[in-house]
């Protein structure tokens, strides 16, 4: 006989799952920051929940749950969860949309933080997403790439694209 879960060890698995999510999306960063020369990248502790009691106002800003280099211009939040698809935001718009709810959220940090907002989000089976909005655009990739899907202002591209995007936009701007 199957026991079913409890509360707690479906909070447990969803935690571990989200903090596994935050490990794999730190080393890609930390890739691309490294590459870049500006730094390592790594998962904030405790989600960046251990900034916000600090004193420090250096400390407080950090608050994504990824600790990027300084020059970087974004924070990154991400999200590995469940309960969301791309045909939701057509259907039912998109302030309703999970991820968007998540961008937002995100948004409020990174602005405390002077950071551009940068929503990293998947779920099972599905590739690695971002979404930013269609306003900072210019300022961490340029041109729009080609396969950004464009909803109400905010874009979402594939996490490869936006990286290679960014990577490209940082070289032009070193190179000028």
């Amino acid at each position: 006989m199957k026991r079913k879960r409890t509360h707690a060890q479906i909070g447990k698995g969803s935690k571990e799952k989200g903090a596994g999510y935050e490990r794999k999306i730190a080393k890609i960063l930390n890739d691309y920051m490294t590459c870049l020369g500006w730094g390592e990248a790594s998962r904030t502790p405790r989600s960046g929940g251990w900034a916000k009691a600090s004193n420090d106002p250096e400390l407080r800003k950090l608050r994504g749950d990824i600790t990027l280099p300084g020059a970087c211009p974004f924070m990154v939040e991400t999200k590995k969860r469940e309960g969301w698809s791309l045909d939701q935001v057509f259907r039912a718009g998109l302030e309703t949309w999970e991820p968007y709810k998540w961008f937002v959220e995100g948004a409020a940090k990174a602005k405390h933080a002077e950071k551009l907002p940068v929503l990293v989000f998947s779920r099972n089976h599905v590739p690695d997403l971002v979404m930013i909005s269609g306003e900072d655009a210019p300022a961490l990739v340029g041109a729009v790439p080609k396969d950004a899907v464009s909803v109400g202002g905010m874009l979402i591209l594939l996490l490869d694209t936006f990286l290679e995007a960014f990577a490209a936009q940082v070289v032009n701007a070193q190179s000028s």
